[in-house]
């Protein structure tokens, strides 16, 4: 093998691995955010605040449920996203 060769394939694979280091990294980076970041909200809702005099109506979320999750035959709720996106976005919308 002439050395041209042998040095343009020392290259290819030098260049391969640090593309491979690259995407690790990036990989690595992009997925430690969200893992503190559901850390942080789960923190968020361990406990209640104990001053808090704010009530929450679910009646609206409660109604969108019985509207369009129906149990499948496989024992599953399924939810209808057909009928949901046609009749009950403003309402979720709403309840959000």
């Amino acid at each position: 093998m002439p050395a041209r060769q042998a040095h343009r394939r020392a290259g290819d694979a030098c260049a391969a691995a640090n593309l491979a280091g690259i995407v690790a990294l990036f990989l690595f980076a992009v997925t430690l955010p969200s893992a503190a970041s559901a850390d942080q909200a789960q923190d968020l809702f361990s406990t209640s605040a104990k001053a808090s005099t704010e009530t929450v109506d679910h009646d609206a979320w409660n109604r969108i449920l019985k509207t369009y999750v129906k149990p499948g035959s496989d024992g599953l709720n399924r939810v209808d996203y057909t009928a949901l996106n046609q009749d009950g976005l403003q309402p979720l919308r709403a309840y959000i």
